[in-house]
């Protein structure tokens, strides 16, 4: 995946995360949804990162739906909740490393878990 910075770069991917901050009411929904949910402690770790993927995920199935890859997607995801922690000033986008390369590496990881899917089939499992 895409670093943050390479992300912020690509012109489409970025052209596709700013039609959708574009929506103000997007972000306001979003926006309020990590302050009241998730920055009650004023800080996100990994027990948060879940629910921030979640709440994002949430609130855009809820809008016009975007037509991309299952990899453009992920990288959609991630320039997206990139830009919203901009937006609440938790990291700051104009700075030399913008976001700490544990919480970078968390998001890939939640966002390649969000698009894995199980297979289950009779011949494999007896139990169905």
């Amino acid at each position: 995946m895409l670093s943050v910075k390479e992300l912020i770069e690509d012109e489409t991917i970025n052209g596709i995360v700013n039609k959708i901050v574009d929506n103000r009411e997007f972000v306001n929904e979003c926006t309020t949804q990590i302050k009241e949910n998730i920055l009650k402690d004023n800080k996100i770790d990994t027990s948060d990162l879940p629910y921030l993927i979640n709440i994002v995920v949430l609130i855009l199935n809820s809008k016009p739906k975007i037509k991309v890859s299952g990899v453009v997607m992920k990288q959609v995801m991630k320039l997206l909740i990139v830009r919203l922690l901009d937006e609440i000033k938790y990291i700051d986008l104009k700075s030399e490393i913008p976001m700490l390369p544990e919480q970078e590496k968390l998001i890939d990881l939640s966002l390649d878990l969000l698009g894995t899917t199980l297979i289950v089939t009779r011949k494999w499992c007896k139990c169905l």
